[in-house]
């Protein structure tokens, strides 16, 4: 090979590896173009965009997502590292005062516009100011919600409520609280609750002194049964029930009625009826019926229970209170017999006894 083949070919080489530098540097060139200004590509683990200050973005960059779930998301896996970190230096006065703060959350909707979850015993700070520069009188954030904050509506400053907090204060300066003002009007009162629900019977209290015993008032006995014979008493359908009226059914008291003066009274009546079935006929069911009138009023009625069929009467009793006039009343006891025979058939002809014995003892005279 000769010198001139070789030079030649020598300049040859030289030129193409001139060539492939400065195409990888105009490439090198234009990816960093790119990524210099707007409408570049972002590139990872690098400053966006490349070149410095005289670079920086001067528009607004937009990330527009329509999605179920988040537009962006931004993690580290490290276990010391953050997931964002957002700075600006914007002034004052927030975007009321057209300075957009360093970051704005804003939900168009009426759903929530920020969470923050966290595992540890402290979820954040707020710091006001710089290490070298704090400002402890700065307002760490202000709201025009009058809402209850719910956990955040305490009524305790370590541990001290507001009286324990104004009592304290005052101690310190060594001052004495003022007399207390005149007491305002009283409120409205409130609509009545609902019953609360009946506690426990309590223990039984010890027993109160005796009372004077009272007066006894007079008494009237009316046609003992040791003294008056026993009334023969009609008998009737067990549906028409007991006299009603003084001129139903027999007398029980005496030829006459009892005449009463004004006054309160208790009436006590015992009435017994007994079975005068002529001996071999049938028995049927038969109950004794009396009326208690005061003049023509009925004041109570009497029933006895099935009357046995012998020498056994059937009995019943009662008490009555009666206010008798300043016209006084007449007082009256009227009994029959109830009947039917075992089809159900009604036997008015049977008959039977009666007597009553009649006390009368007045609570309170007419004055």
């Amino acid at each position: 090979m000769d010198k001139v083949g070789h030079e030649a070919r020598r300049e040859r080489g030289w030129k193409l590896r001139w060539l492939a530098g400065a195409t990888a540097v105009l490439v090198l060139m234009s990816t960093g173009a790119m990524a210099a200004g707007e409408g570049d590509a972002l590139r990872g683990g690098a400053r966006n965009p490349a070149g410095g200050a005289g670079n920086d973005l001067t528009r607004e960059t937009q990330i527009i997502a329509d999605t179920d779930g988040y537009g962006t998301r931004q993690s580290n896996k490290s276990d010391n590292g953050g997931g964002a970190i957002y700075g600006c230096r914007s002034g004052g006065g927030g975007t009321d005062a057209g300075n957009e703060p360093c970051m704005r959350s804003t939900n168009l909707a009426d759903g929530l516009a920020f969470e923050f979850a966290f595992g540890g015993p402290l979820g954040g700070t707020i710091q006001a100011g710089d290490d070298d520069t704090p400002n402890p009188s700065a307002k760490p954030f202000t709201t025009n919600a009058l809402g209850v904050a719910t956990g955040l509506n305490a009524d305790r400053l370590d541990d001290l409520d507001a009286e324990q907090i104004i009592g304290a204060a005052v101690q310190r300066a060594g001052a004495q609280p003022g007399a207390t003002g005149p007491q305002g009007p009283q409120g409205d009162r409130g609509p009545q609750g609902q019953q609360g629900e009946q506690g426990p019977l309590g223990p039984l209290g010890p027993q109160g002194p005796t009372g004077v015993q009272g007066t006894p008032g007079a008494q009237l006995t009316a046609n003992p049964s040791t003294a008056t014979p026993s009334v023969m008493l009609s008998g009737r359908s067990l549906a028409s029930g007991a006299p009603d009226a003084t001129d139903d059914g027999d007398p029980l008291i005496g030829p006459a009625p009892v005449e009463l003066e004004p006054g309160t009274y208790v009436v006590q009546v015992t009435f017994q009826a007994s079975d005068e079935t002529p001996d071999g006929a049938t028995p049927v069911a038969e109950y004794g019926a009396a009326s208690i009138f005061l003049d023509n009023a009925v004041a109570g009625s009497l029933f006895t229970a099935d009357i046995p069929p012998s020498d056994i009467p059937a009995q019943a009793g009662t008490a009555v209170v009666i206010e008798v006039g300043p016209t006084g009343a007449d007082l009256d006891v009227r009994g029959v017999i109830l009947t039917a025979d075992a089809t159900g058939t009604q036997e008015p002809d049977d008959q039977g006894s009666g007597t009553a014995n009649v006390i009368v003892t007045e609570i309170t005279p007419a004055g």
